[in-house]
């Protein structure tokens, strides 16, 4: 079943920071089906795997737990695409397109084990022994971010010289590196009475740790930010003044804090 995806394709100014609202999107599927929009690589396609068509990548609630399927961005039948792994997500793409960063769910362990999986098809391999919540690629794919506990730490893709990047005041999901290489974005979720999230900035370094978007909603609710493969836009997700999540976009260039 293809999951049902509606909205305006019309930008239309909303609030300050620069911030346009792209899109409201009704998500939905007999199958249980979720559109993993999470990791936009660009303004109008949706990871492209180099089968001829450009696919988006989908979370396909089964008995078992979640796996993964995609379905073509032109609509059509979803398709599981195998990981030989059970109770798994995506983290990240390869910047080339050829493999996926994946967790697995491990008991009642909020850190699980992280795989990279070859595209189209193969079996995952372990990256070392990191243990994570959320994962993503550098843009060079010489090296991943990963969120444990409430830290970043940097590794190669093979596990290896794993350092930590900085302790943060809560845990950390979806770390994205900027396509310059110069800083990281990423949600971190505080789990307290509200259970908010928002969208957070570091130096590659580690320095100059701050929220990206400080007071513009409240409370606030953004997540799963992801730049456009050009670097000219940051998009993200946010229930600001919405009871659904709409997907927005902050020019890059823009002074917002």
């Amino acid at each position: 079943a293809t999951p049902a995806v509606a909205g305006s394709g019309r930008a239309r100014n909303r609030g300050d920071c620069g911030a346009r609202i792209l899109a409201t999107f009704t998500l939905a599927s007999t199958e249980g089906a979720e559109l993993y929009a999470a990791h936009q690589r660009s303004g109008a396609k949706v990871w492209p795997h180099g089968y001829g068509w450009d696919a988006a990548l989908l979370h396909d609630a089964e008995k078992t737990g979640w796996t993964i399927a995609e379905v073509s961005i032109s609509g059509g039948e979803t398709a599981p695409v195998p990981s030989h792994l059970e109770a798994v997500w995506v983290d990240d793409i390869s910047p080339d397109g050829s493999e996926l960063l994946i967790g697995q769910s491990f008991g009642e362990a909020r850190d699980g084990p992280v795989y990279t999986l070859p595209l189209p098809a193969g079996l995952p391999h372990r990256v070392g022994d990191i243990l994570a919540h959320g994962a993503g690629w550098s843009q060079n794919g010489d090296h991943i971010v990963y969120a444990r506990g409430d830290e970043l730490y940097v590794a190669k893709p093979d596990g290896s010289e794993s350092h930590r990047l900085v302790t943060l005041p809560g845990p950390a999901s979806r770390p994205r590196w900027s396509p310059d290489g110069k800083v990281l974005r990423f949600t971190m979720d505080d789990l307290g009475e509200l259970r908010s999230s928002s969208l957070w900035e570091i130096a590659s370094d580690g320095t100059r740790l701050h929220p990206l978007l400080p007071g513009w909603s409240n409370p606030s609710s953004e997540c799963c930010g992801d730049w456009t493969r050009d670097g000219n836009y940051f998009l993200f997700w946010s229930r600001r003044g919405a009871n659904t999540p709409n997907l927005w976009a902050v020019r890059e260039g823009r002074e917002l804090l």
